[in-house]
C-alpha cells in the first residue's frame, strides 16, 4: 500500500457491486407503458395483506408462495411470514403453497377488513422404501428433469415479468443499509435480459446512485450455465449435469397430493465451479421446484478477499401453464476483505427478489435491446408523466422497519465498515463537509498541485534530483509538462519542456454539444493528440527496456551493476496520433531531431562499497533527424507483468542524409502480447498462457545508441518479458527476436493435492520459459563489456517455475538455462490476474 493511496467511500460501493455479482449500469432509458395506464393501475390495485403461519407452532413460514388463481400473479412471504399482494378485481381466489405443507385456497368476495391469518398444516417428511439395485433413483429423476426441460425451454422465446427486489447490508452490530426497487424484467432467448427500473427507495444513509437493487442481477437456477461473481457455474439442470454432480435421493414430501423428491447435490468434479446443497423435484411432471444451493469449494477468490460465502434459495412455478419460471430468489452472502495491515469488517449481504405477472412469448420492443446496458432507468418519460410510487410487494420485517426509522444520513457505509490495522489511517473516511473543505488545501495547496519530486542514481550522473510539473487544463485537453533536474556527479542540469493537446475535430465537438444537456449520455470521441517535447539531458540505450530507472538506481546503490549505458542527448520531437474509428488501434506519426555526445562514468559509489562500475561505452556522436510512424493496439502492457492482456505495437524510424541527418538507417520494432485461456475456463480466473513476442531489425548503418535489445534480470527482481538466467545487463544487437511465455496454473495444483489452505491464500504455481536470438551483438557475453563491435550472435533458452501470490504481492522465481549452464532464483511482482 502506497502511503499516498486513499480508499474513498466508493470502495464500499464496489464491495456491494461485487456481492451482487455484476456491475449495474444506469442512464437514460425508456419505458413501454403509457404514464396514464400506470397511474390507473396504481389506483385500481388494492393490497391484501396477512401472515402465513405454521398451524402448530404459530411461527411465520418464510418464502411461502401466494398466487392469484388462474394468473401469473403472486408473491412470497417475508421472514415473519408476512405478505402483501395487490388485487385488481373481486371475487378472487388466493392459493397458498409451501413445500411440506398442505396447500390452502381462500376466496374473497370483497377486500378484507383486517390482515389475513393463513395457518398451514405440515405433511410428514418421509423416506420411502427405496430399493437401490443399481444407480441411485435420483439419477433417473434428474434425467427426466433435464429431458423435459429441453422440451418446454425450446418453446419459450420471451417473457416479461414485474419484479420487486430488496437488498440489505449488515455488519456485526446490525443492519447498515437497505435498497429496494420495482422494475419490469425482460428476457429474450437470443438477445438476453433487460430491466427497466420503475422506482427505487433506500435508507437515508445511501445516495440513490448507490442503489443497485435489480432482479436481473441474480441467477435463474433453471439455466444451463449460471454466472456468479465471474465464475461460469454448471447448473443442476445442465445437459451434462450428471457428469458434474452426484445426485442422491434423500426423502419425500407432498405438495397438492403430488410427491416432491428431496435430492442432495454434491460436486463430482471438485475443481470445476459447481454447487452443493439440496433441490426439490416435483413428481409426475419432473420439474425443478426449489433449490437450496451454495457454490462448492472450487469457488475461491485471491486476496484481498479472505472470505466469500454465498447461499442461494429459489422457487419455481408453472402458474398452471407449460413453462417453469422463477418465483423468487433469496441470497445470503458474507464477504471479508483484508491485506496485511488493513482489515475490513465482515460484510453480510442479503437479497430477495420476487417475480410475478409473467407475459410469456410476447413481442419485446427492439429499442430495449438497442441499448447495451442491462439495467435501464425509467427516468426519461414524458414531461407530464406521473411519478411511479414504490410498491413494496414483500413487507418489511420488524428489523428492516426499525432500520428505516433509525438510520440517518450520517451513518454512512464508510463508517459502518471502517477498517482497522496499521494502514487504516491512510483509508479515507467520509467526514462530510469537513473532508471536502480540507481537500482543496487552500491557495498554497492549489499552487503546489501538479509538482512531483524526481530522484535517481546512475554512474554517469551520480545523484539525480529535481522536480517535474504536469497539470491538465481546458477540461483535460491540454497537459503541459516541465522538468528540471540537478545531476550531482557531473554537476550538470537536465531539463525538459513539452506536453500534449487533444484537438477536437468539428464532428466530435458537435456531438458533445448535442449531448451536453443530457449528461448521462456517454459520448466516445476521437481527438487528434498533438504532442511535443524539447529535452536536454541523459538518455539510456535500449529505449524499449521494461526495467524502470528506479529499479536500476536501487540495484546500483545496493552494490549491483548499473543496468543501462548512457549518452547525452539534446532533442526535439513532434508527434501526432489518433485512434481509428470503432477500434482500439491508434496510429502515430512524427518528426524529431537529436544531437548526441558521449558521457563518462563519474562514480561507482554504493552502500556496501568495494564495487567498481564498468566504463560507459562510446557511442556514435552526431546530429540525427528522423521520421517515425507506428501503430499501437489495446493499450500498454501492465507494469511488472502483474496481469496479462492482449495488445501490440509496431513502429519504424527512418533517418537519412536526404533529411540532413548524419545517420542513414531504417529501424523496425514490434511487440505482441497475447493471452490464452487454457484449462478450467469456467472459473473466475481460469488457467492462462501469456505470450510476449519481441522483434527488431534494421536496414542501413544502425548506430549503437539505437540498437535493439532483450531484458535480463538486473538482480533478484525480474518482471515478465526478460531472461532471468542471463547475467545482469541487457543484451543488445542490431537484430533481435525473443519469445517469453508463462502458464499460470493458479491454485489448481495445490487443490489437487489437498492443500486448500494455500489455495485460499491465493498461492499458485507458474511454469515459464524464455527463448531469444540476437545477431550482431556488441557484448561478448551477458555480464561483461568490450569496446567496439564483436559481430557475435547470441542465443538463449531457459525454463523455470514460480510460486505465485506470496503475501498477496510477491512470487519466487527459479529458472535454469537449457542451452548452457546457468540458473537464477529471485523475486518479482505476483501475477494477480
Amino acid at each position: 500500500m502506497i502511503p499516498d493511496c486513499r480508499m474513498p467511500s466508493v470502495s464500499i460501493v464496489l464491495l456491494l457491486a461485487l456481492t451482487t455479482f455484476t456491475h449495474a449500469a444506469s442512464g437514460n432509458g425508456l419505458f413501454n407503458s403509457p404514464p396514464s395506464r400506470l397511474a390507473a393501475d396504481q389506483r385500481n390495485n388494492v393490497p391484501v395483506s396477512g401472515y402465513v403461519l405454521d398451524t402448530s407452532t404459530g411461527e411465520g413460514l418464510y418464502a411461502a408462495t401466494v398466487q392469484i388463481e388462474g394468473t401469473y400473479q403472486g408473491t412470497i412471504t417475508n421472514t415473519d411470514g408476512g405478505f402483501s399482494i395487490r388485487v385488481t378485481q373481486y371475487p378472487v381466489t388466493l392459493i397458498f403453497r409451501f413445500i411440506g405443507y398442505q396447500s390452502q385456497s381462500l376466496t374473497l368476495e370483497t377486500p378484507p377488513d383486517a390482515p389475513l391469518q393463513i395457518r398451514m398444516q405440515p405433511t410428514p417428511v418421509t423416506m420411502g422404501e427405496v430399493v437401490v439395485t443399481g444407480d441411485d433413483p435420483a439419477l433417473r429423476i434428474m434425467r427426466e428433469v433435464i429431458e423435459r426441460k429441453k422440451v418446454w425451454r425450446s418453446q419459450l422465446d420471451t417473457y416479461v415479468a414485474e419484479a420487486y427486489t430488496r437488498q440489505r447490508l449488515e455488519n456485526e452490530t446490525g443492519i447498515v443499509s437497505i435498497n429496494e426497487s420495482t422494475s419490469r424484467a425482460y428476457w429474450d432467448r437470443r438477445r438476453g435480459t433487460r430491466e427497466v427500473l420503475l422506482s427505487r427507495e433506500q435508507t437515508s444513509n445511501l445516495d440513490p446512485s448507490q442503489n443497485f437493487a435489480g432482479a436481473t442481477l441474480v441467477p435463474n437456477f433453471y439455466d444451463d450455465d449460471i454466472p456468479i461473481s465471474g465464475f461460469q457455474m454448471v447448473g443442476v439442470t445442465h445437459p451434462d449435469a450428471l457428469r458434474y454432480y452426484q445426485f442422491k435421493l434423500e426423502g419425500f414430501r407432498e405438495l397438492d397430493g403430488r410427491t416432491v423428491y428431496d435430492i442432495s447435490v454434491r460436486p463430482r468434479r471438485p475443481l470445476q465451479p459447481t454447487f452443493e446443497g439440496h433441490i426439490a423435484v416435483l413428481g409426475e411432471v419432473y420439474a425443478l421446484l426449489e433449490v437450496d444451493l451454495r457454490p462448492g469449494e472450487s469457488v475461491m477468490f485471491p486476496p484481498p478477499i479472505q472470505e466469500f460465502g454465498l447461499w442461494y434459495r429459489q422457487q419455481f412455478s408453472n402458474f398452471g401453464g407449460d413453462f417453469w419460471l422463477p418465483v423468487d430468489v433469496r441470497i445470503e452472502g458474507t464477504i471479508r476483505l483484508g491485506i496485511p495491515g488493513l482489515q475490513f469488517p465482515t460484510i453480510n449481504f442479503f437479497q430477495m427478489s420476487r417475480l410475478s405477472d409473467y407475459q410469456v412469448n410476447t413481442a419485446l420492443p427492439d429499442t430495449l435491446f438497442d441499448i447495451s446496458r442491462r439495467i435501464i432507468t425509467a427516468m426519461a418519460l414524458q414531461s407530464d408523466s406521473i411519478p411511479i410510487a414504490m410498491q413494496r410487494h414483500i413487507p418489511l420485517d420488524e428489523r428492516e422497519a426499525g432500520a428505516y426509522q433509525s438510520l440517518d444520513s450520517t451513518q454512512t457505509l464508510d463508517k459502518a465498515f471502517q477498517p482497522t490495522g496499521a494502514l487504516s489511517r491512510f483509508v479515507n473516511v467520509d467526514n462530510g463537509d469537513e473532508r471536502r473543505r480540507g481537500r482543496s488545501g487552500g491557495p498554497l495547496g492549489r499552487a503546489l498541485n501538479g509538482f512531483e519530486p524526481e530522484a535517481g542514481y546512475n554512474r554517469v550522473d551520480g545523484g539525480r534530483f529535481g522536480l517535474t510539473y504536469s497539470r491538465a487544463f481546458l477540461d483535460g485537453r491540454l497537459r503541459p509538462t516541465v522538468g528540471v533536474l540537478y545531476l550531482a556527479g557531473s554537476e550538470n542540469l537536465e531539463y525538459s519542456l513539452g506536453g500534449w493537446y487533444n484537438y477536437m475535430l468539428p464532428g466530435d465537438r458537435k456531438r458533445l454539444s448535442e449531448a451536453r444537456p443530457n449528461r448521462r449520455r456517454r459520448i466516445r470521441t476521437r481527438p487528434v493528440r498533438l504532442e511535443m517535447e524539447y529535452r536536454d539531458g541523459t538518455s539510456h540505450m535500449f529505449s524499449e527496456s521494461q526495467i524502470p530507472l528506479a529499479m536500476s538506481s536501487a540495484m546500483m546503490l545496493l552494490g549491483g551493476t548499473d543496468y543501462f549505458d548512457y549518452y547525452r542527448e539534446s532533442s526535439f520531437r513532434f508527434d501526432i496520433s489518433r485512434r481509428l474509428r470503432r477500434t482500439n488501434l491508434r496510429w502515430t506519426a512524427g518528426i524529431s531531431q537529436s544531437s548526441y555526445s558521449n558521457l563518462e562514468a563519474v562514480t561507482s559509489y554504493s552502500l556496501p562499497g568495494n564495487f567498481k562500475q564498468r566504463p560507459n561505452p562510446v557511442i556514435e556522436e552526431g546530429l540525427g533527424r528522423y521520421l517515425n510512424a507506428g501503430f499501437t493496439w489495446g493499450g500498454d502492457p501492465a507494469p511488472f507483468g502483474i496481469t496479462g492482456g492482449k495488445n501490440a505495437e509496431v513502429g519504424v524510424v527512418y533517418s537519412s542524409d536526404f533529411i540532413g541527418s548524419d545517420f542513414d538507417f531504417a529501424r523496425f520494432y514490434g511487440r505482441l502480447d497475447w493471452r490464452f485461456e487454457t484449462f478450467y475456463k469456467r472459473r473466475f480466473m481460469p488457467n492462462t498462457l501469456d505470450l510476449r513476442f519481441i522483434a527488431g531489425t534494421h536496414t542501413g548503418n544502425l548506430p549503437v545508441q539505437h540498437q535493439h535489445g532483450l531484458d535480463v534480470s538486473p538482480g533478484y527482481l525480474m518482471p515478465f518479458g526478460g531472461f532471468r538466467a542471463a547475467g545482469s545487463r541487457p543484451i543488445t544487437g542490431r537484430h533481435t527476436a525473443g519469445l517469453f511465455w508463462e502458464h499460470n496454473f493458479r491454485s489448481v495444483p495445490f487443490e489437487m493435492i489437498g492443500l486448500r489452505g494455500a489455495a485460499r491464500k491465493g498461492i499458485g504455481m507458474i511454469v515459464h520459459g524464455a527463448h531469444g536470438y540476437i545477431r550482431d551483438t556488441d557484448f561478448s557475453n551477458s555480464s561483461g563489456w568490450t569496446k567496439g563491435l564483436n559481430h557475435t550472435n547470441y542465443t538463449h533458452h531457459e525454463l523455470g517455475v514460480s510460486l505465485n501470490g506470496l503475501f498477496s504481492i510477491l512470487r519466487i522465481d527459479a529458472a535454469w538455462r537449457i542451452d548452457q549452464p546457468g540458473s537464477y532464483i529471485g523475486l518479482s511482482a505476483a501475477r494477480i490476474f
